[in-house]
């Protein structure tokens, strides 16, 4: 009895568990009647739920940038010390300055255009003085006064006559070897020719000597004299030689009248059979050309009128009483607009006349220069600067001293230059009826420069040289002509020429 008692005492309510599950289901359907009703009741007010929905995305994306904030500071000083401690480790190497002659890389370029800047604004300057003093000196009166003075001014008609009358010397040289080749020994008619030849340049210098008040009308003159000669001397020596070629192929060679005429007007010294021929004539091309030419001599005239001549009026009283200072004070005002004439000259004549004399005649070489500019020696700008006349130098002159063994290569090359300076001294001293050697003794300070510029080939200092050879010599001279000029002192060298340069130079 006790014991069933202890036992029943023991034991669980019979419905106990059923309350447990009776609890947890009336838990259970609470909360979802709870949130069936929260939705019923968020279903009816949709924009409170989207502003709650948004608030708890804005909260969650505040929170995932803190934290991104936190990690990127902490990368971001790492990095920056990373790179700072980078730059510093790169900063610090052996290496020369910029300036020093140990830096093989260095480039000068923005001081060569800081020196061109400075150029052309001193230029400038002289420009406005020059123009503040004289104001324009080439009026259009000018102008028009000597195109009308050309023809009605008699000191310009002997000029005209002996340079047409060189064309009397070019038919005889034709008109012998068409008639008289197979007439005449070779040898005989050779010494007719070359008779001819030089008779085609001493009769012009006679006649200029003896007929020309003109110095610039019959410079020019002489000079056309001078390529006639050097013509028919290339046509004398070159023609029998095509002759006796032909004939040793059982073949006649006669120059035809057309190829004559052409060869002597193509901007060539030296004939041949056949020359290399263009297409066809450019005619808008030479209109262009044409166009510079006008424009690039009457820059000549320009800066020849308000420059040179004003500057050489101002140095001439001071030659009266020779003071080096003051003398070379002349020549260096004169220097640079001699020198822009020269190259005007050089571009009007090498390049825009005999391109266009080649362009109408359709002779194909149009290499009458090269890059005489950049050249570090004096012989190169020799052999470069004017390529006809170097032509036949070498072909008439250095290689038949060579080839025959008449004298050796350095005697032969002195040789040519020596006739070159023998022709510079007849162009310029007859015109001006001076003989005192002047423009001769100018060609052999080129000798003396070609052997100081020789070891100098390639470098920059050579140029230097060369360059400045060209800027005060050729003023140099015109100086000097210009003085005995304008005093009437013509003739051969005097004892006043020798005080006048003995004081001058303070001996």
């Amino acid at each position: 009895m006790v014991e069933s008692t202890s036992k029943y005492a023991e034991a669980k309510p019979p419905n106990e568990d059923h309350l447990d599950a009776f609890g947890k289901t009336v838990q259970a359907f609470t909360k979802e009647s709870l949130d069936t009703v929260v939705s019923a009741v968020g279903g009816m007010f949709p924009q409170d739920k989207k502003e709650q929905a948004a608030k708890e995305a804005e909260e969650a994306s505040e929170k995932e940038a803190s934290q991104a904030d936190t990690q990127d500071g902490e990368t971001h000083q790492k990095g920056h010390f990373n790179t700072s401690q980078k730059f510093i480790n790169e900063a610090f190497e052996a290496r020369p300055s910029i300036l020093s002659s140990d830096n093989k890389s260095n480039n000068y370029r923005g001081f060569i255009n800081v020196c061109i800047v400075l150029l052309v604004l001193a230029k400038f300057e002289d420009m406005l003085r020059n123009a503040y003093k004289y104001g324009i000196l080439l009026k259009p009166s000018l102008l028009t006064g000597a195109m009308s003075g050309f023809a009605s001014n008699p000191a310009f008609w002997p000029n005209i006559t002996i340079t047409l009358s060189l064309s009397f010397f070019a038919a005889a040289a034709y008109g012998m070897e068409v008639a008289l080749s197979k007439r005449l020994p070779p040898s005989f008619l050779l010494f007719l020719q070359l008779s001819n030849a030089v008779l085609a340049f001493l009769l012009p210098a006679l006649g200029v000597w003896r007929f020309s008040d003109s110095p610039a009308g019959a410079t020019v003159t002489l000079l056309f004299a001078t390529v006639t000669m050097m013509k028919l001397w290339s046509f004398s020596l070159i023609c029998p030689s095509i002759r006796r070629t032909a004939e040793s192929k059982d073949k006649t060679y006669v120059p035809t009248k057309r190829h004559f005429v052409r060869f002597m007007l193509i901007p060539t010294c030296i004939y041949n059979a056949s020359y290399p021929k263009s297409e066809r004539v450019r005619r808008r091309w030479v209109m262009n050309r044409l166009i510079e030419f006008c424009l690039a001599w009457f820059a000549i005239l320009f800066v020849t009128v308000q420059y040179i001549m004003p500057g050489i009026k101002n140095t001439l009283p001071v030659l009266d009483k020779p003071d080096m200072m003051r003398f070379t004070e002349g020549l260096v005002k004169i220097a640079v607009p001699n020198f822009v004439v020269w190259i005007l000259g050089f571009y009007a004549i090498f390049h825009i006349q005999l391109n266009v004399i080649a362009e109408l005649l359709q002779f194909g070489d149009r290499q009458f220069y090269r890059d005489w500019w950049n050249a570090t020696t004096v012989e190169y700008f020799w052999k470069s600067w004017n390529l006809p006349v170097h032509q036949w130098m070498v072909a008439h002159v250095y290689l038949p001293l060579v080839r025959n063994n008449i004298c050796r290569k350095q005697t032969a090359s002195f040789s040519c230059f020596l006739l070159s300076a023998i022709f510079h001294e007849l162009i310029v001293s007859i015109p001006f009826h001076n003989f005192k050697l002047l423009a001769f003794g100018g060609m052999m300070v080129q000798v003396l420069l070609i052997k100081i510029t020789k070891p100098l080939k390639g470098k920059q200092a050579g140029n230097v040289i060369f360059w400045l050879s060209i800027i005060l010599g050729q003023p140099l001279a015109v100086l000097l002509y210009c003085r005995d000029h304008m005093k009437g002192q013509s003739g051969i060298w005097t004892d006043s020429d020798t005080h006048f340069y003995s004081k001058l130079l303070g001996l």
